[in-house]
């Protein structure tokens, strides 16, 4: 399941998909299908980046 895969719920899973954060598939009206690719897509994109990696880049 998608919301376990992200270590999240089910109605925040159901919240990034209307707010169309995370691509997903509607074979039916009731199924909601993700790509492993688009969910780890996802996460690299919420990535943090710490004050020494900042630091960094700007030297």
């Amino acid at each position: 399941m998608a919301a376990q895969y992200l270590q999240i719920s089910k109605s925040k899973l159901y919240k990034l998909t209307s707010l169309k954060k995370i691509p997903f598939f509607k074979p039916t009206k009731k199924q909601l299908l993700f790509k492993l690719d688009d969910l780890d897509k996802y996460v690299q994109n919420s990535r943090v980046v710490s004050l020494e990696m900042l630091q960094q880049t700007t030297i």
